[in-house]
């Protein structure tokens, strides 16, 4: 079961081992005055004190379905502007490997499989390229595959990428070319509107501050193989392209990230701090994981991830 999924389980271990050690989050977003107080002591009307700059467009028909799709692009679209991208080193490259793997051995099952890895391929290219919309086309193709990992195979057949993939092998067309054009546009206003925090960030990457793209921590493996977004200096961070923000949100993604955090058993990371990106609100904030924990030293952190590992490995 993956992280996410645990912190929708009020029975499972993580989510009553977080909301056990973070009482005040755990509170925040909550009906009554304790939950508005919390929201308040922990600043969640900074960041709802933004107003939505870039616009989902009026056009989508299924908004999940599209912000599911934009919200993995413009994480990968985001890390090709801070760093090299790795495109055989990401999720994507898993999730197209798995594909293929799980594609029934037959000539219809072969034919999806070379033209997944071919429309990979290509978006390698188009990032090679070093060309801006071709790097927002290949930031969907990258969602596309990684969905294959983050889903069972046969859910992501049947949605209407599925369907449209499989018209398209079986026409003998081109999958790049089921691309929504909305899906581009929306992507690309998102990326030039991101430009001057991507800007902030990539200076100090540069600098010499530790980055670390899509990490994965050393209890990844007890939550389903968990991975987050990036790491820049002593501070997770996590980018949601979300258009709703109710403390109740807040709540829930901070719950994500201080969970992420406290899976780094060894401490490889030093992360001290989490923060949630809103590229649509054109917000940052940041969270220090002493005071969500009300903790004061480094060694109260460390005893708190051994409790956590304990809590997530025991056979009780």
């Amino acid at each position: 079961m993956s992280l996410t999924q645990e912190l929708k389980d009020s029975t499972s271990r993580a989510y009553r081992f977080l909301h056990g050690h973070a009482p005040i989050l755990a509170d925040a977003g909550t009906r009554g005055a304790a939950g508005r107080n919390a929201a308040a002591a922990l600043h969640f009307d900074r960041l709802k004190s933004h107003d939505v700059v870039v616009s989902v467009p009026p056009s989508v028909t299924s908004l999940t379905s599209h912000s599911t799709l934009i919200g993995t692009a413009f994480d990968y679209r985001a890390r090709m502007m801070l760093d090299v991208l790795y495109p055989r080193d990401t999720v994507a490259y898993r999730g197209l490997s798995i594909f293929c793997s799980s594609c029934p051995h037959t000539e219809g099952g072969n034919k999806l499989a070379k033209e997944l890895t071919r429309t990979f391929q290509e978006a390698e290219y188009l990032y090679a390229s070093n060309d801006p919309v071709g790097r927002d086309t290949a930031a969907i193709i990258f969602a596309w595959c990684e969905s294959m990992r983050r889903n069972a195979i046969p859910t992501v057949m049947e949605s209407r990428f599925g369907h449209q993939f499989v018209e398209v092998v079986n026409s003998g067309g081109n999958l790049i070319d089921v691309i929504d054009p909305v899906q581009l546009s929306d992507l690309q206003a998102l990326r030039i509107d991101a430009e001057e925090q991507i800007s902030e960030w990539r200076k100090r990457i540069v600098s010499g501050a530790p980055y670390e793209p899509n990490p994965i921590f050393s209890g990844s493996g007890c939550v389903g193989g968990a991975d987050a977004d990036w790491i820049i200096d002593d501070t997770l961070i996590d980018c949601k392209t979300t258009k709703n923000l109710t403390n109740s949100w807040i709540r829930k993604a901070l719950f994500q990230l201080l969970g992420y955090s406290l899976l780094d058993f060894t401490d490889y990371f030093e992360i001290r701090n989490i923060g949630l990106w809103l590229p649509r609100f054109r917000a940052f904030q940041v969270w220090n994981i002493y005071d969500i924990l009300d903790i004061s030293s480094k060694r109260e952190l460390q005893k708190v991830r051994r409790e956590f590992e304990k809590a997530l490995t025991s056979d009780t």
